[in-house]
């Protein structure tokens, strides 16, 4: 049993490297667009600073809809990305059977959309090509609560046009199960909005523990 069980594996790795080689291979100009390096600039680094502030205000947010009071949290872009770099990034868990291994991620905060840039290695006729993938997605209400919407999507340099989103989530969307728990914990919030801060004018990623009227948008539990 244990020797299929590893020949079944083996057959699992080996079939998704030959999807993603001729993916890469099915033209030269596209492989080059999709493996070629690819800067994506954040505002400001990762660092433990803005990740210490991040999980501050989490732990608010998760205390004021345990005792039910009114109010929202706002994160910035830096925010955001030092709490995904000191929680998911460094994680073993981002390793799966899959071929190609996510490396890290982050995102880059616009004012009604998010793009959410994940950088993986997949291995190629023996080489480990870097590859980026980054989703634009903007945060929508449905009946299973909050989750975001997909809007257009890239692979290195390449537009990847909507019919063929599936195939490239079955190749590099493994490591998406690390954000599970924090998909599952985002539909449990009553609103959640993409603005800009008043006084840097910057965008922000707010969760509210309620839903305000036009009148009641400043009651912040993070500043008190």
């Amino acid at each position: 049993m244990g020797v299929r069980l590893q020949k079944f594996k083996k057959r699992v790795l080996w079939g998704g490297g030959a999807i993603l080689a001729l993916i890469l291979g099915a033209a030269g100009t596209a492989g080059y667009m999709v493996t070629r390096p690819l800067d994506v600039d954040f505002a400001q680094q990762p660092n433990a600073v803005e990740a210490h502030e991040a999980n501050r205000k989490l732990k608010l947010l998760n205390d004021a809809q345990t005792t039910q009071k009114h109010g929202f949290v706002r994160f910035s872009e830096v925010e955001i990305n030092s709490f995904l770099d000191g929680r998911y990034n460094a994680s073993t868990e981002a390793q799966t059977n899959s071929p190609v291994k996510l490396v890290k991620s982050g995102i880059i905060l616009g004012s009604d959309r998010v793009n959410f840039v994940t950088w993986h290695q997949a291995p190629v006729f023996g080489l480990n090509l870097p590859i980026v993938w980054q989703r634009i997605v903007s945060p929508s209400k449905t009946t299973n609560g909050w989750s975001f919407t997909l809007a257009s999507m890239r692979v290195g340099s390449l537009e990847i046009p909507q019919q063929y989103w599936g195939h490239v989530n079955a190749v590099l969307g493994a490591g998406d199960a690390l954000f599970d728990d924090r998909k599952e914990w985002l539909k449990s919030l009553p609103l959640v909005t993409l603005g800009h801060n008043e006084v840097s004018k910057s965008p922000e990623f707010r969760l509210y523990t309620y839903v305000p009227t036009e009148n009641a948008k400043n009651e912040d539990p993070s500043e008190r």
